[in-house]
């Protein structure tokens, strides 16, 4: 087992670019890691936030984002928790907005659209003037609204075949309820890809 000063000194000796390299240190050493004592005082504690923070944030770099989701969640839910850090100022600090966007983008790109509205609903509360976050939370709802749009158009497609069928051997004014009906379907369908395409817009340029 290494003590927190073997594995800081090896820690820091990594290029800080090199995603791959911080991964790999992180697993060799990751019984070493996991049992240091974050109750012991507050460097322990540190030794193991600051590890196990940017082992998640490689991790997203290099495209790992489901091992990723679970590491930052914990890193997070650390660094929230730190004996060190005022919580009062916790939304001014540059790093824990660094993993709440990592964090973020984990949870998309593994399709917890969930999950990840909610955080982006925490960021673009705590960033306002951040247009990405607020960008980024606008194409989540689409994509919640996508999920509406899908039934719909099957819906729509139903009525139409019997609008050209069917419908015609129906009374007047059945025809005409049946007409309208399907007229209101095809606005909805239409304003809500409208919404799809203007949002992910958005997104696509944040």
């Amino acid at each position: 087992m290494k003590d927190i000063q073997q594995l800081k000194e090896e820690f820091d000796k990594l290029g800080k670019a090199d995603n791959l390299a911080m991964v790999k240190f992180y697993e060799s050493n990751a019984d070493s890691i996991n049992s240091i004592n974050v109750n012991k005082d507050n460097s322990h504690y540190d030794a193991k936030l600051r590890l196990q923070s940017e082992y998640g944030l490689s991790l997203v770099s290099a495209g790992y984002y489901s091992q990723a989701v679970s590491v930052l969640k914990d890193s997070i839910e650390m660094f929230e928790s730190s004996p060190t850090i005022d919580s009062k100022n916790l939304y001014g600090i540059t790093y824990f907005e660094h993993l709440l966007w990592n964090y973020g983008l984990a949870l998309w790109e593994t399709k917890k659209i969930n999950e990840a509205k909610i955080l982006f609903d925490r960021l673009a509360l705590n960033y306002p003037k951040n247009e990405k976050y607020r960008a980024w939370l606008n194409g989540l709802k689409a994509e919640k609204v996508k999920k509406i749009t899908r039934p719909l158009w099957i819906v729509c497609g139903i009525w139409l075949i019997g609008e050209l069928t069917v419908f015609e051997k129906f009374d007047n004014s059945l025809q005409l309820t049946l007409s309208l009906v399907g007229i209101l379907f095809l606005v909805a369908v239409g304003v809500a890809e409208l919404y799809i395409y203007l949002t992910m817009k958005k997104k696509a340029s944040a």
